[in-house]
C-alpha cells in the first residue's frame, strides 16, 4: 500500500506542477509500446510493462489497463486488429 501511496502522490504532485503532462507522458509510453510492435499488443502486454497487473483474488483481471486502451481507442489512437491485439493507427 506503501508503494502505491507514493505513486499516487509523485502523480499529483506531477499534475499540479505541469497541467496534463503525466496524461501525456503515460498515454504517449503506452503508444510508443504499440508502435515498438507492429503486430500489436494485447491488454496482457499492457498490464504487464506498465505494472498494472490485478491483484484481486483470482478474479477478472487488468480492467485499468482495458480502459487505457480503450481512451487511446476513443481518441482514434488504437485500434483493435485480430487475435486480441491492439495496434497504434499515428507515428
Amino acid at each position: 500500500m506503501q508503494s502505491l501511496r507514493r505513486r499516487v502522490w509523485a502523480t499529483r504532485f506531477f499534475e499540479n506542477s505541469v497541467p496534463d503532462a503525466f496524461d501525456a507522458h503515460f498515454f504517449n509510453g503506452l503508444l510508443e509500446l504499440a508502435q515498438a510492435n507492429p503486430d500489436g499488443i494485447t491488454n496482457s502486454d499492457t498490464a504487464k510493462t506498465l505494472g498494472l497487473q490485478s491483484n484481486y483474488l483470482g478474479g477478472s483481471k487488468d480492467y485499468l489497463s482495458w480502459s487505457l486502451l480503450g481512451l487511446l481507442m476513443q481518441e482514434g489512437k488504437m485500434v483493435r486488429g485480430d487475435h486480441k491485439k491492439h495496434k497504434a493507427t499515428v507515428k
